[in-house]
């Protein structure tokens, strides 16, 4: 015996609550139309799903959707895609630029202990009386994590942090010899996402510095 089937069609020409019986070679259901549109009224619910009783056979019947209902949805999805996107990268992109921060903080307030101490700065961070938790690795002069690495420079004096998605931050000694004690936010100038990554540093307090661009990076001064 040929088996009957149910199918939902979904059409702008049919209106919410309509509900389309497919039949395969059933007898059961005349022929050739293959097909029958169903009112609320020729069906009953049981246990919660709709059915159509038909002599001997029961068909369960399942309500669909239609077309411009669909696409409605797709459209209200999309709106909050592009609102709702941009404000979760940012906000990626903030906490990891923090983490970068944060351990630029710890390495240079180490560095500026082992300065008093030695009259020297030093790369080799095994010198350092220093913890960094949530760090993936420390060898030599760099510090590396899920969120980028800093690397210390004793030529200029420094700490440079490379941040996973286009941002730099490098903090100066206190002893060093340009622009000692301050920090700053980078922005990569090819970076596709640049308007982003500058709201990241602007909301950290950040002021453009025209005259300290490069031809690859914007800075931010930060408080």
């Amino acid at each position: 015996m040929k088996k009957n089937f149910i199918s939902i069609l979904s059409s702008p020409r049919n209106l919410v609550g309509d509900l389309v019986l497919f039949k395969k070679g059933n007898d059961r259901f005349p022929s050739p139309a293959g097909r029958l549109t169903l009112g609320k009224d020729n069906f009953m619910k049981k246990g919660g799903h709709p059915e159509l009783v038909s002599g001997s056979t029961t068909w369960t019947v399942c309500r669909g959707f239609t077309l411009i209902e669909l696409l409605v949805v797709v459209l209200i999805i999309g709106i909050l895609a592009a609102v709702a996107l941009p404000q979760y990268n940012k906000a990626v992109l903030k906490s990891r630029f923090t983490q970068a921060l944060t351990a630029a903080s710890a390495l240079s307030m180490a560095e500026e202990t082992y300065y008093m101490a030695t009259g020297n700065y030093t790369e080799d961070l095994t010198d350092l009386d220093i913890s960094m938790p949530g760090t993936l690795s420390m060898n030599n002069a760099m510090v590396s994590s899920s969120w980028g690495n800093c690397r210390v420079a004793t030529l200029n004096r420094e700490i440079y942090c490379q941040v996973q998605g286009g941002l730099f931050y490098h903090v100066y000694f206190e002893q060093a010899a340009w622009m000692p004690g301050t920090r700053w936010c980078g922005v990569d100038k090819k970076a596709s996402n640049l308007e982003t990554l500058q709201s990241v540093c602007l909301s950290m307090g950040g002021v453009m510095k025209a005259d300290m661009d490069d031809a690859k990076t914007y800075h931010y001064r930060l408080p």
